[in-house]
């Protein structure tokens, strides 16, 4: 699973930040491609996002946790919450599977924090997306910014999702994200 983390990787993100772009094809070519949460590889969309896929990251399901309803009983604690916010990442070929590792969760969300620090968005968590550069960041060093795709940083007056409509996601902090893109981003 490590091989995943090296120079012939595509990340791409979920924003509408591909589409009419005709990247679909040079997505294609790279030999490990990560998607995000709740992509969409359907003909609609492989011409700007192309339609490979051989790793996913996303959420980690937790006891208690039910598709988007998030139930709290008396032998879980908040700690819980925590491990639910950090990605994981899954291999799609195989049974193999790793989480987002602690001290990087740890770093990454103090970095943001250090990176912009507003009042009103301290307690915001990293993006699945952030936390995926961030760890190719540590595995690798620098990352080659013609290997990553589909991020807008929640732009407010556009969409968040391309397949979704989803607007602005207010439990992520954009600004920071893109410092710390602009940062890790050769």
């Amino acid at each position: 699973m490590n091989n995943v983390f090296c120079y012939d990787t595509a990340i791409i993100g979920n924003s509408p930040s591909e589409l009419d772009t005709n990247n679909g094809i040079k997505i294609d070519g790279f030999k490990y491609i990560i998607r995000f949460n709740q992509y969409k590889i359907n003909n609609k969309f492989k011409r700007d996002y192309g339609s490979k896929i051989t790793h996913w990251c996303h959420f980690r399901k937790q006891p208690g946790y039910c598709g988007k309803k998030f139930i709290f009983n008396k032998e879980m604690n908040k700690s819980i919450w925590k491990l639910r916010t950090q990605p994981m990442l899954e291999d799609i070929n195989s049974d193999i599977a790793i989480l987002f590792p602690d001290e990087y969760y740890i770093e990454l969300q103090c970095l943001l924090h250090s990176l912009h620090n507003d009042y009103n968005i301290i307690n915001m968590d990293a993006s699945t997306g952030a936390c995926m550069l961030f760890w190719m960041y540590k595995k690798i060093g620098k990352l080659n910014k013609e290997n990553i795709f589909g991020f807008n940083f929640f732009n407010t007056n556009k969409k968040h999702h391309y397949c979704d409509g989803q607007k602005f996601h207010i439990g992520h902090n954009g600004v920071a994200e893109k410092m710390l893109f602009d940062y890790i981003i050769k």
